[in-house]
């Protein structure tokens, strides 16, 4: 069989309603359909893309897409970055957030200024788990907008865009590029996973605790015998996890192209 692969052309300030058109046409024209069977968004896609600027708010463009993704396929796969990855940047954004909090309070005793040093150090990350990390592209360095969930967030902000069932899982606990570039790596990462999804958390313990003993050049009797693994499903995904991969389904009936029932997505502007 044949693979054919079709490229839509997109731009960074488009809003969420005018992708969304793009895509109904696109499914439309191409496909001569009025839905798609699945949506996937790889490693980050959707964790990457920040918040647009309505007169003095912030609107969650993420939340948005979900929507879109809900009318306009059956399924979606998103593999969204955790709040365990990033941990030393996200900390960072969350003390700019709140200073910017206490700034705008009702005191009014804060520096001149203040407020607006804050902003700027901020930027677009002022919704709550948003931040920014460094990305070195040859010598340039470059400032990556993202942001991170929880396995709750997850599920319940996509059953709010519409999809009737969400299922969480954990996708990986190593770094991706370690993952694609070590074999070890990708070897541990797969066995941890496993171990952890099968319940047989004192294994997983097991050979983590190896692992830092050949390492460290411990002895194993002296590292920690007692659980660090929580037996609550959701708690130990959110524990380990460094990205999830979620899987929605949704029982809506197809729409026509060009947006929802009524017509197109409602704008924001």
């Amino acid at each position: 069989d044949n693979v054919e692969l079709y490229f839509l052309l997109g731009d960074a300030l488009a809003t969420p309603a005018d992708v969304g058109d793009k895509l109904f046409e696109a499914v439309g024209q191409v496909f001569k359909r009025s839905r798609a069977d699945i949506i996937v968004c790889g490693w980050g896609t959707v964790s990457c893309i920040p918040p647009i600027i309505v007169g003095k708010a912030y609107v969650d463009c993420q939340i948005a897409f979900f929507e879109i993704f809900a009318r306009l396929a059956r399924g979606l796969h998103n593999v969204v970055s955790s709040r365990n990855n990033h941990i030393v940047q996200q900390r960072h954004y969350r003390v700019l957030r709140d200073l910017l909090a206490e700034v705008e309070g009702p005191r009014g005793d804060s520096p001149p200024g203040l407020e607006a040093f804050l902003r700027r150090k901020l930027q677009l990350a002022v919704m709550p788990d948003s931040y920014y990390y460094e990305v070195k592209h040859d010598r340039e360095v470059m400032k990556m907008f993202y942001t991170a969930t929880d396995s709750t967030t997850e599920k319940a902000r996509l059953q709010k865009a519409g999809f009737a069932s969400t299922e969480v899982r954990t996708c990986n606990i190593i770094n991706f590029f370690h993952i694609l570039t070590k074999s070890t790596h990708n070897k541990l990462n797969a066995a941890i996973i496993h171990l952890l999804d099968s319940g047989k958390y004192y294994e997983a313990q097991y050979v983590l605790s190896r692992g830092v003993s050949l390492v460290r050049k411990i002895p194993l009797k002296n590292l920690r015998t007692t659980p660090i693994f929580a037996h609550a499903f959701r708690q130990q995904m959110d524990q380990v996890a460094r990205y999830y991969i979620s899987t929605s389904r949704t029982e809506q009936q197809g729409c026509g192209v060009g947006g929802a029932p009524a017509g197109k997505f409602q704008r924001v502007s």
